[in-house]
């Protein structure tokens, strides 16, 4: 469904399908990026894939790609984050109009994924403070998580400095992309701080 503007009857009959498919469903993979996702048909897929993946159900999804559609905003961000498969270990939330509220609800959710690998967020200038530490807090319940994608988030030293503590944490990461940020020197220094700590598995992180 990439980028097929599929809008709200596209998104309603794709819950229709979902919802009448027998549990678990067998997806790998669910690509709805730029597909016009709002936040009132977000509440029907996040249903549909309640009913999908719930718990244990469905070991074969790996990835989901909602990125591209900014009309989501908060309210349809934390819907989704309700529904997330714990199976998980692609997860693309790239412009999606997430807000400080969202990111606090999609960082609650993510231990539940513990084979995630790859979280892309980018795109998300409304994210200040209060949305990066509560990112942060959730990084180190993350031990598969290798690569996190910020750039072009408006983020400034104090984001940074929220976001490092986290990062110092994380076990496995090895990316770190801030390309497009409003880090000043403050921020830089935290992050070179972690960079300098992390001896034993070394992060690149990319302005």
């Amino acid at each position: 469904f990439s980028m097929c503007k599929v809008g709200n009857e596209g998104v309603r009959t794709l819950a229709v399908v979902m919802q009448a498919l027998p549990a678990p469903l067998a997806f790998s993979s669910i690509n709805l990026v730029g597909c016009g996702l709002t936040a009132g048909n977000a509440l029907l897929l996040a249903k549909s894939m309640r009913k999908g993946f719930q718990q244990t159900a469905s070991l074969s999804m790996k990835e989901l790609y909602v990125g591209s559609n900014p009309d989501l905003g908060d309210e349809g961000l934390t819907a989704l984050a309700g529904a997330l498969p714990n199976t998980l270990e692609s997860l693309f939330l790239d412009n999606t109009g997430c807000g400080d509220r969202a990111m606090a609800t999609i960082a609650t959710a993510l231990p539940a994924m513990p084979g995630l690998q790859k979280l892309e967020l980018q795109r998300n200038p409304a994210v200040s403070k209060v949305g990066w530490a509560a990112l942060g807090n959730a990084l180190p319940k993350l031990p598969e998580l290798k690569k996190l994608g910020c750039e072009r988030c408006a983020m400034d030293d104090a984001g940074a400095v929220a976001l490092a503590a986290g990062i110092q944490e994380a076990p496995s990461l090895i990316r770190l992309d801030l390309a497009g940020s409003n880090i000043g020197d403050l921020g830089k220094r935290a992050l070179a701080t972690v960079e300098r700590n992390r001896i034993e598995r070394r992060l690149e992180i990319l302005y």
